[in-house]
């Protein structure tokens, strides 16, 4: 009977034992599931913030990038033109040449 009653000490202290590291092991998963899901809320709060900033940044850069193709096609038109009329003067005054000097050579 004294053996029995040891050994019952025994595996009742055995018991308690486990029972309280279980009771620790399971209040540290509980702390460590709120600090990694405080994180995850904390990294997805960041993620759709960058996201955010990305596609402000990119209709940003998307207009810029409009504005300046809409210059480079008038700066083009604007120097054809140029090169149009500068063309024709130059004709006109290759013309207006020729003619002086044909009319110098006839004297």
């Amino acid at each position: 009977k004294a053996e029995l009653a040891s050994r019952h000490e025994t595996y009742t202290q055995e018991v308690a034992k486990l029972r309280a590291e279980e009771a620790s092991t399971k209040a540290d998963l509980a702390s460590r599931h709120e600090t990694y899901t405080q994180e995850l809320a904390k990294l997805r709060a960041e993620d759709s913030s960058t996201k955010a900033e990305l596609a402000s940044r990119h209709e940003t850069y998307t207009q810029e990038v409009a504005k300046l193709r809409a210059e480079e096609a008038s700066t083009k038109a604007d120097l054809a033109s140029r090169h149009e009329t500068y063309t024709q003067e130059l004709a006109k005054l290759r013309a207006e040449d020729s003619s002086t000097k044909a009319e110098l050579a006839s004297r």
